[in-house]
């Protein structure tokens, strides 16, 4: 019997340490994301962004999912696009993107979309849980010119 209860704390001790080590090492996580740029216009040159279905899976958007409204809330608790100042850039949500074709991995659920200064440097800001500080960042100098999808590291750690 005290060899079932000694081996029984040994288990749980394994478990208690191995969910601590997986919890510090979501901080230094880094989150691949598919990003395009479109040719320059008016607006500035068009930035998308792939927002799959695994991004949805610890935290998914209130209400129907084909609300556009709904993701745009979604999109904005979890990501935040700034300038080399600081400054917020607006982003929307889109339910398709002419830039980026499909891609392996999980399904698309949407994109977001930017219109960016050609040669200026931006930091897109992800955060996997809203209400945790963790926090993705990938800094990227906007192209002059339309560039193919490409994965953009965006690399957890500290808010």
């Amino acid at each position: 019997m005290k060899i079932l209860v000694v081996l029984l704390l040994i288990v749980g001790l394994a478990i208690y340490l191995g969910i601590g080590y997986m919890d510090r090492g979501l901080s230094t996580q880094r989150y691949d994301m598919y990003v395009a740029f479109g040719d320059p216009g008016e607006q500035g040159i068009e930035f998308n962004v792939t927002l799959t279905e695994g991004m949805t899976e610890r935290e998914p958007p209130a209400g129907n999912p084909q609300f556009n409204a709904t993701w745009q809330e979604w999109m904005e608790a979890h990501f935040k696009l700034v300038d080399a100042d600081g400054q917020p850039v607006a982003i929307t949500y889109l339910n398709d993107s002419k830039l980026i074709g499909a891609k392996p991995g999980s399904p698309d659920v949407g994109y977001l979309r930017a219109y960016l200064s050609p040669g200026s440097e931006y930091t897109l800001h992800y955060t996997p849980v809203s209400d945790q500080p963790t926090v993705g960042r990938g800094v990227f100098t906007a192209p002059d010119r339309r560039k193919e999808a490409f994965l953009l590291k965006v690399v957890a750690g500290p808010a």
